[in-house]
């Protein structure tokens, strides 16, 4: 598949976003990377600008790497030129980014 020319504007508003989500959650690039099952240089040549994510692999650095909300998921997606996360996809990811708690076992 042939990739497409992003445009300039945003992609700059693009690498600007990613940046900051990296910077504000606290993580380094090995941290995210093992998080997310990729090779800490592949993230950082994201973070670059040098490499363009799958939408799929931007959705887990964005939901599980450095703890987006869905809007800015969203916003991230689309300055990118993929859709939108959809209602199940939605669902999916609250149920992921919900932290774990054990059942209470009962009395």
């Amino acid at each position: 598949m042939a990739m497409t020319a992003r445009p300039e504007r945003n992609l700059n508003h693009y690498l600007r976003h990613i940046r900051e989500a990296h910077t504000c959650c606290g993580r380094s690039l090995r941290e995210v990377g093992e998080i997310c099952d990729l090779d800490h240089s592949y993230v950082s040549l994201i973070l670059e600008g040098k490499r363009f994510p799958t939408r799929d692999v931007l959705i887990t650095l964005c939901l599980l790497g450095w703890y987006l909300d869905l809007p800015q998921t969203d916003e991230i997606l689309l300055l990118m030129g993929y859709l939108p996360l959809g209602r199940s996809t939605r669902r999916e990811a609250a149920a992921i980014s919900k932290p774990f708690t054990s059942p209470t076992p009962a009395s």
